[in-house]
């Protein structure tokens, strides 16, 4: 009976051993994926972040190439209303004139 009760001691003993394990191989399982997690998120963190910069970057040159584009084609328009003005200013004034007297 004596040697009943230990062989239950002694399984006893080996079942809260293994558990005591799994659950220090729990934590560490736990530890690791923490790690791992924060690590990925970093990396995503990482690799948008590098992403928004081009993105960014692509934006500011396609603005400055816009800005570019409405200066000149401003300047062009200018350059128009000038040329016609100085050609057929006193013309234009005449039609304005006639028109305001006919009211």
């Amino acid at each position: 009976m004596d040697k009943l009760i230990q062989q239950l001691e002694q399984i006893e003993k080996s079942a809260v051993s293994m558990i005591d394990q799994a659950n220090l191989q729990k934590q560490q399982l736990a530890k690791e994926y923490d790690e791992k997690k924060t690590a990925y998120e970093r990396e995503v963190d990482a690799k948008t972040e590098e992403a928004l910069q081009v993105l960014s970057g692509r934006l500011a040159k396609k603005r400055e190439q816009d800005i570019k584009k409405l200066h000149v084609n401003t300047q062009k328009a200018l350059v128009a209303l000038n040329t016609e003005y100085r050609d057929h200013g006193r013309e234009l004034a005449s039609q304005i004139l006639q028109r305001v007297l006919a009211n």
